[in-house]
């Protein structure tokens, strides 16, 4: 479950993150919407980054090294 919710809650950053882009780029005149939008995306990173740290201190998700190290 901590799993699929991480998963969406990156989704969530990128897709805010993408929506920032366009509106500061595509929007010259007014650039609240994409400050807004990247504010969003810090916020849910902060979030997420938390969200990480409880479900490791938890045990709800076991960290892992780039290589996992094998029993034996």
């Amino acid at each position: 479950m901590a799993r699929i919710i991480i998963v969406l809650m990156f989704l969530t950053i990128i897709y805010n993150l993408a929506v920032g882009f366009r509106h500061i780029v595509m929007e010259k005149d007014s650039g609240t919407t994409g400050v807004r939008a990247l504010t969003r995306r810090i916020l849910l990173s902060f979030v997420l980054i938390g969200l990480i740290m409880l479900a490791v201190g938890m045990g709800w998700i076991q960290p892992h090294g780039v290589i996992p190290q094998t029993a034996g």
